[in-house]
C-alpha cells in the first residue's frame, strides 16, 4: 500500500496553531510536532513569522515540552520564569 500524501503546511497553518493555543509559547520542535512538519520547516516558518508583526521569539520555557529554549509566541513578551 502506498503511503498517503503529506499535506503541505504553510505559515498560515502555524499562525492558526499558535493563535488557537494562546497564551502558550512553543519551541520549534513542538511547533513541528504539532503541525506535522520537519524541524527545518518549522524553523523557517517561525523565522518568517517573527520577521513580520505580531510574533516574538525569546528564551523562555516551552509550554509544549517544558524546556528552557527559544520559543515563539503571539504578540507579547512572556513573563520570565
Amino acid at each position: 500500500m502506498a503511503p498517503s500524501p503529506r499535506r503541505h503546511v504553510t505559515a498560515a497553518d502555524v499562525r492558526r496553531f499558535l493563535d488557537e493555543h494562546l497564551p502558550c509559547s512553543f519551541c520549534n520542535a513542538c511547533v513541528a510536532f504539532n503541525v506535522e512538519i520537519c524541524l527545518e520547516e518549522a524553523k523557517a516558518i517561525t523565522l518568517e513569522l517573527t520577521d513580520g508583526a505580531g510574533y516574538v521569539k525569546e528564551d523562555s520555557n516551552c509550554d509544549g515540552c517544558g524546556r528552557q529554549i527559544e520559543v515563539i509566541s503571539v504578540g507579547r513578551r512572556r513573563r520570565r520564569p
